[in-house]
């Protein structure tokens, strides 16, 4: 089977794409990344901090957007206004979001939490927080807040605390009630993200630990239990993927599936990753489970951007990674109402979506985000430009002869072109060789994926590069000897 995106392997382990752009991996190979597709809406007054889909007991969705001093809601094309009063939150606001029933909570800690089951939020008496999770366990619901400022124990980076049971707009501490508080002592810093883990538990993040609550009524309520030396980097650098958390920590990726956590990426992405981030923002990193093709999309900002402008990508079933060079404020899983033909702008060839794309599905969940523009836009749009780098093949002992190489596609691209790259040491400087377009007329006459490009070298790497969408399940770099030394 062929590999991902491998910048860390040998360059001549078989199988790996030692550099690519726009692809990502998918249950048989790779394919070109989806662009941003608008979905219709009006741009956001100004760049959002955060959003949100949430789904209520009656199974309406609403779709939230918040800005440094606003809180929207989307009726398409329009966002409305839902901050409380119609006032303005305190400026640089970052928000985060949780449901609980039918009441969505948001924070962004300079002010009072909020919650809104229709209409316009309003204030909730408690604790300011900078994150807010729901769990429903075996006695009932709680929402959580944490690192949190309240008038009884003031600024607290490391404390939590629990709503009463089933009311998450009680939180005066009562054992009648089972709202609690306490600290997540043991690692320093704060508290930097919380994520439900399952039924009856929840997982709080600082940078360098986690701590693993479990709900166990009396008079304790809940338990945490501390894992050291893995947390993550910032508020939205973990995501539940179902069955376990995946984490972005200070050194790499991680997943928790309850027992214990397990590195990702080693000999694949993870020191590329850290020589590409930028450390003094990283915090800013972002992972959303793109759950209907089972892959984690990890934003984060390069070492020359102090903004979300790359992504990896990560195949939760093949254990491949991807490379996309996309630009967003903030990403969601965004569930829309779908279109229709007749609710198309323009005309129907002027449109860039696949058939069988989830843009026309009521219902369907889309990785989303907000793009530079401030406008919410999903992943479904047509591919453009994409790339992949074979590994390097030959001998160090011996010059061979390259006169062709193969791609074999699950799907063509609308385009294909064909490059290769000579040296005599790996790891030395790259000689360019001859491009050209596939040889790749229609069977029988042609064979598909067949580039003619002739060059000699001990070591010979191929570059594809595509227009359209395509799948790749493979490709082949054939060699003939040319002598030796």
């Amino acid at each position: 089977m062929m590999r991902g995106f491998t910048p860390d392997a040998e360059s001549n382990t078989p199988g790996i794409c030692t550099n690519m752009q726009n692809m990502v991996p998918y249950r048989a190979g790779i394919e070109a990344a989806a662009t941003q597709l608008d979905v219709g809406g009006n741009a956001v007054a100004a760049a959002v901090t955060g959003a949100a889909t949430v789904q209520l007991l009656s199974g309406t969705r609403r779709t939230f957007a918040g800005t440094g001093t606003k809180l929207y809601e989307f009726a398409s094309p329009a966002w409305t206004d839902r901050s409380v009063g119609a006032g303005s939150y305190t400026a640089g606001s970052i928000w985060q979001f949780c449901q609980f029933g039918d009441a969505t909570i948001a924070t962004n800690y300079s002010d009072a939490m909020q919650h809104s089951s229709i209409g316009a939020f309003a204030n909730i008496t408690g604790p300011k927080a900078k994150v807010v999770e729901s769990v429903v366990t075996s006695g009932g619901g709680f929402v959580f807040a944490f690192n949190t400022s309240d008038a009884t124990y003031g600024v607290s980076p490391d404390r939590w605390w629990c709503s009463a049971l089933n009311d998450h707009t009680s939180w005066t501490v009562a054992a009648a009630t089972q709202c609690t508080t306490g600290r997540l002592l043991g690692a320093g810093g704060p508290i930097m993200a919380a994520k439900k883990f399952g039924n009856d538990s929840i997982v709080a993040y600082k940078a360098g630990s986690m701590y693993h609550g479990r709900y166990v009524g009396g008079t304790a309520i809940w338990q945490f239990t501390e894992i050291p030396e893995v947390g993550c980097v910032g508020a939205r650098a973990v995501c539940d993927i179902g069955f376990a958390h995946f984490i972005v920590a200070q050194d790499g990726f991680w997943l928790y599936d309850g027992s214990r956590p397990v590195q990702l990426g080693e000999g694949q992405v993870r020191q590329w990753y850290a020589d590409n981030v930028a450390p003094s923002v990283a915090n800013l990193v972002e992972c959303v489970y793109e759950k209907d093709k089972n892959r984690v999309w990890v934003f984060f900002p390069d070492s020359t951007s102090t903004t979300l402008n790359r992504a990896l990508v990560y195949h939760v079933g093949t254990k491949e990674w991807g490379y996309v060079d996309t630009a967003i404020e903030t990403a969601l899983v965004y569930v829309g109402s779908g279109i229709s033909f007749d609710g198309l702008v323009g005309t129907f060839d002027a449109q860039t979506e696949t058939g069988d794309s989830s843009y026309w599905t009521a219902s369907a969940r889309n990785l989303a985000v907000f793009g530079t523009d401030n406008k919410l836009k999903t992943y479904n749009g047509t591919p453009g430009s994409s790339y992949f780098q074979t590994a390097d093949s030959g001998d160090g002992a011996r010059v061979s002869r390259l006169n062709e190489m193969y791609c074999t596609y699950a799907l063509r691209p609308t385009t294909a072109t064909g490059a290769v790259y000579s040296s005599h040491n790996l790891g030395g400087i790259e000689l360019t060789g001859p491009t050209g377009a596939a040889n790749d007329p229609p069977a029988p006459i042609g064979v598909p994926g067949r580039f003619t490009l002739m060059q000699q070298g001990r070591w010979h790497r191929g570059q594809f590069s595509f227009t359209g969408g395509v799948r790749v399940t493979g490709y082949e770099i054939p060699l003939m000897p040319a002598g030796r030394r």
